[in-house]
């Protein structure tokens, strides 16, 4: 099973994006949703099934040294009535994208979208905008006269994940050439970040909360922002960090899905695999007893799950697409209050405020 809320990607550090980002932000209409980054696999496999693949991610990688990537020049992709402008990355020694793509594809053969765009194969890309054929022309020049040539080492790849329209986020990072597959073979994106000197100020590694990653997320936002387009004001930064705010959680399993339909009787699987799909559950329910003790977040997902698989038309053949299905309706939307982050913020010493008129017209003051 592969989903596009998960991919694996190298990205410059951070400390490197400002420029990209400047560029990004005007040009493309996925910078609110993706970091700068080269696409290795994508769409991947849900982020519940990202741990167990570690041990085999890490090994496929161990004869893969660390290699220079020179972001010198734009180049595009011709879609017909539009094209995607990207930064052309080159290695040393050559090809060492295409090498590190292969060795990751070969653990997740299925993971293969990447490879299969054109005859060519694997095109590494980092994507900064769309435009007609006439832009396009008139953007790369532009882009060309302002833009400093980025060179950094890729040490590592990342596992990234959103949840619903969240923007990705990276869940775990795989070293280069490490040869040993055992035990602690990955380290945090807390971790990576600090000790790669990415210029990231997050919180300490360890198990992260909702409330860390969301004030993880608008951390890294504020950093990739360019000084001039930061928020100026209390009220304007909790206006724009107000979408980062939100995120979604999965209430159940999929497996769990899964068997409550089968055990509602609204679907059986035959012995040869096939799914067969009921209009009406077959057997007496099974979660009604129990269902006034369950959190209402819960009993909402039940009640989504037998409303969509009643509907003829929601009816996967697969195993594969009925998961995808089943995944997203087991999601439930929450949020953080924007003061809190902002508190969180302060006292993580990000942000230091100079009193205003009242506190949502306080001036803002960024110490990174």
């Amino acid at each position: 099973m592969k989903v596009f809320t998960s991919a694996v990607i190298v990205q410059p550090p951070v400390s490197q994006w400002g420029q990209i980002q400047e560029i990004r932000q005007k040009h493309d209409k996925a910078y609110a949703r993706w970091m700068p980054h080269v696409n290795l696999l994508y769409p991947f496999v849900p982020e519940a099934q990202m741990a167990s693949l570690i041990p085999q991610l890490t090994k496929a990688l161990a004869d893969i040294q660390p290699f220079e990537v020179n972001l010198h020049d734009f180049s595009h992709f011709n879609h017909g009535r539009s094209n995607t402008i990207y930064l052309e990355p080159k290695t040393n020694p050559e090809q060492a994208l295409q090498k590190l793509q292969k060795a990751l594809e070969s653990v997740v053969p299925f993971c293969n979208d990447q490879s299969m765009k054109s005859e060519t194969g694997f095109t590494p890309h980092i994507t900064v905008g769309q435009a007609t054929e006439v832009v396009r022309t008139r953007n790369m020049e532009n882009f060309r006269k302002e833009y400093q040539p980025i060179k950094w080492t890729v040490t590592e790849v990342c596992l990234i994940a959103r949840e619903g329209d969240q923007p990705f986020e990276v869940k775990y990072t795989i070293p280069l050439g490490q040869t040993n597959t055992t035990g602690h073979d990955f380290v945090s994106a807390q971790e990576s970040e600090s000790k790669n000197g990415n210029d990231v100020r997050i919180m300490a590694s360890g198990p992260q909360t909702d409330f860390d990653r969301v004030v993880t997320k608008v951390s890294k936002w504020l950093q990739g922002l360019a000084h001039e387009k930061r928020p100026k004001s209390l009220e304007k930064l909790e206006k724009s960090m107000q979408p980062l705010c939100r995120y979604q959680v999965s209430e159940m399993s999929v497996e769990e899905a899964e068997a409550y339909l089968r055990e509602e009787g609204y679907l059986e699987v035959q012995l040869d695999g096939k799914l067969k799909y009921l209009n009406s559950p077959q057997t007496n329910s099974h979660y009604n007893a129990n269902s006034r003790t369950e959190p209402n977040e819960i009993q909402a997902v039940r009640t989504r799950l037998r409303a969509w698989v009643t509907q003829p038309k929601n009816e996967p053949k697969t195993r594969d697409k009925l998961h995808n299905c089943l995944y997203h309706l087991t999601l439930s939307k929450r949020s953080i209050p924007t003061q809190d982050v902002v508190l969180e913020l302060q006292e993580q010493g990000l942000i230091t405020m100079k009193e205003g008129n009242g506190w949502e017209q306080a001036t803002l003051v960024y110490n990174f």
